[in-house]
């Protein structure tokens, strides 16, 4: 019965899955050794010699405790960034702060040159900003969380913690002539300070995805709907 529960889902979704083109996607996975975001694509930004890194067990991880030390990687995207009408923008990463690490050192940034605004993200080890919009969650960073942003014009985004709908923010508007995203050791700190920062990222993925249609929408609610089915008549024959 389970086996033909699986069958009905994987025939009903799999014309939504194939409907999910993706006009442009980067992403850096941490899965292999040796191997660094700026081998799959993103531009390393390193100052005062760049952070300690590693990739190891599926993680990268970025280390410093020099104030004069950031390490981005960064994607400029130019229009590719900017969604069309029926497209969407996401961004997805999975990370965490190590404990001891400096508020908001830690940081992910994005800029549209559509209507010129950013939104600037940064972690302290109980905490999460968005600095443009005022948003402020409270949550333990020292463990790994999901995180991503979803947005259909660059001004208005949703912002999603572990999968669930965390605040509604938006773009800074201030005056921006291009389209770039970062991630990564952002903070640069003040000669005579002392500034530790270490994060693990497991992943992180952008890119621009078609808005799912209504169709796939009810295809979605139909497997739902032929699952709960199937499993009550497997109840009341039991």
């Amino acid at each position: 019965m389970r086996a033909g529960i699986a069958l009905v889902c994987t025939i009903i979704l799999l014309p939504a899955v194939r409907a999910a083109a993706t006009p442009y996607y980067i992403g850096y996975e941490a899965d292999t050794p040796g191997v660094f975001p700026e081998d799959v694509g993103w531009e390393r930004h390193p100052t005062g010699g760049g952070a300690n890194r590693t990739v190891a067990d599926g993680i990268f991880t970025l280390s410093s405790d020099d104030p004069a030390v950031s390490d981005i990687y960064r994607f400029d995207g130019n229009e590719q960034m900017n969604p069309d009408p029926g497209e969407f923008f996401f961004a997805e990463w999975r990370m965490r702060v190590l404990p001891g690490s400096a508020n908001a050192d830690v940081s992910v940034y994005f800029a549209s040159d559509d209507y010129g605004g950013d939104v600037s993200m940064g972690w302290g080890e109980n905490d999460f900003w968005s600095f443009a919009d005022g948003n402020h969650l409270q949550l333990d960073a020292t463990v790994f969380h999901t995180y991503r942003l979803e947005s259909l014009d660059m001004v208005d985004y949703e912002f999603y913690l572990d999968g669930d709908l965390a605040y509604q923010g938006f773009f800074d508007p201030p005056t921006l002539n291009s389209s770039f995203a970062f991630w990564g050791d952002g903070g640069v700190g003040q000669p005579g300070t002392t500034i530790y920062s270490s994060s693990e990222w497991d992943y992180f993925r952008l890119g621009v995805l078609p808005v799912p249609a209504p169709s796939a929408a009810w295809l979605l609610v139909g497997a739902m709907g032929a699952f709960v089915l199937m499993r009550r008549r497997q109840i009341i024959v039991h």
